[in-house]
């Protein structure tokens, strides 16, 4: 039976920092880690998507769990 592997929120940050702040290819990221690129695409978008509104609202963004 297939599991689905889960990441704790300070790896998927780091993840998210490296593809969106230092410009690393999320192909590299993907062969480095060994998680398939989606997984890191969503991990990028949801991370960047959480900031851009945290910037609206003008307020610290809380770390979500």
């Amino acid at each position: 039976m297939f599991t689905m592997k889960q990441y704790d929120t300070a790896f998927k940050r780091e993840v998210c920092k490296r593809i969106v702040e230092d410009g690393e290819k999320v192909s590299a990221l993907s062969e480095e880690l060994g998680i398939h690129e989606n997984t890191l695409y969503k991990f990028a978008l949801s991370g960047k998507q959480r900031e851009a509104v945290c910037r609206e609202r003008r307020r610290p963004c809380a770390a979500r769990k």
